[in-house]
C-alpha cells in the first residue's frame, strides 16, 4: 500500500511536537508531584524553581537508600541512624525546653502505674521524665504537661487497642521515648507543643493525628506503622522539620491545613 506524500510529509513533522506532549505528560504525572502544591503560582517563580535545586543539593543522603521524595514534598530525607544518638540522649535539645509553662517539678515515674498517677496528679507545667522500662499503658492527657523518657530503652506499648498517647485541650511536649504495639501511637486534639526525638513504629494505624491541633514535629523516626505516618486535619497548623518518615501504610505526611512547613 502506498502512503500519501501529504501524509508521509506530516508524519515527518509531527514526531517532534508527539514527543513534546509526551514530555508535558510525563512531567505532570511524575514531577508535578514532587513540587510543592503552590508551585504552580506565579508569585515569586523565581525564587520557587532557585529552591528545587537547592533544595535536591541539600537532601543527598550519601546512603542512597535514605533518599526520598514525598507527596507533599519538603520532608527531608535523613537516614534513622543519624537521629538514634540524638533520641537516645535526653540532654540535647528535649521538648519543651525552650518555652516557659509557669513553675515546673520534675517527677520521676518506673511503671506504668506511677505513670498513670504521675499524670492525674501533676500540676500544669511539670515535667514527668519516664525511666528506662517498657510502660504497658494508654495515656490520656487533658492539662499543661512535658514527658521525656531515656531514649529507646524507655517504650510505651498500648497493647495494640486504643491510643498510646491522647491529648486534648492542653500545651503538651513529648520527646525521646518509643510508641509501638498500638492501636494508634499519637492522637492530638485542640492542643499545641511539640513531639521530637520519638521512635514511632509498628503501630496498627497511625503514628501521628492532629486535629484542631498546632505542633513542632522534629526528629523522630516515623516508620511501618499501619496507616498516616503524619496526619493533620485542615484546622490544624505542624511544622515537620529533620524527620524520617517511612514505609508506612499510607501517606507519609498528609497535611490537609493551609499552613505547614517542612524542612
Amino acid at each position: 500500500m502506498k502512503i500519501p506524500d501529504k501524509l508521509k510529509k506530516f508524519s515527518g513533522t509531527a514526531w517532534p511536537f508527539l514527543g513534546l506532549a509526551g514530555f508535558l505528560i510525563w512531567g505532570w504525572f511524575y514531577v508535578k508531584p514532587l513540587l510543592p502544591r503552590d508551585f504552580f503560582s506565579f508569585e515569586n517563580m523565581g525564587d520557587k524553581i532557585a529552591g528545587i535545586f537547592q533544595k535536591e543539593e541539600e537532601w543527598e543522603h550519601p546512603d542512597a537508600k535514605y533518599n526520598f521524595h514525598y507527596a507533599h514534598n519538603g520532608l527531608k530525607p535523613k537516614g534513622a541512624e543519624d537521629l538514634i544518638d540524638i533520641i537516645n540522649n535526653p540532654d540535647i535539645a528535649p521538648a519543651g525546653s525552650e518555652e516557659s509553662m509557669g513553675e515546673r517539678k520534675n517527677i520521676s515515674v518506673n511503671s506504668a502505674d506511677e505513670l498513670q498517677a504521675a499524670v492525674k496528679d501533676a500540676a500544669p507545667g511539670d515535667i514527668i521524665e519516664l525511666q528506662p522500662g517498657i510502660y504497658k499503658t494508654n495515656l490520656f492527657i487533658d492539662k499543661d504537661l512535658t514527658i521525656r523518657g531515656r531514649g529507646t530503652s524507655t517504650v510505651i506499648i498500648g497493647g495494640g487497642k486504643g491510643t498510646a498517647v491522647y491529648a486534648q485541650n492542653c500545651r503538651f511536649n513529648l520527646s525521646h521515648l518509643m510508641i509501638t504495639d498500638s492501636n494508634s501511637a499519637i492522637k492530638l486534639n485542640n492542643s499545641s507543643g511539640e513531639i521530637r526525638a520519638l521512635v514511632i513504629q509498628n503501630n496498627k494505624k497511625s503514628g501521628i493525628e492532629l486535629r484542631s491541633s498546632q505542633f513542632a514535629v522534629k526528629g523522630n523516626i516515623i516508620a511501618k506503622n499501619g496507616s498516616y505516618g503524619v496526619f493533620a486535619d485542615q484546622d490544624s497548623d505542624v511544622e515537620i522539620e529533620g524527620n524520617y518518615i517511612d514505609e508506612n501504610g499510607g501517606f507519609e505526611a498528609r497535611i490537609e491545613g493551609k499552613k505547614e512547613i517542612y524542612r
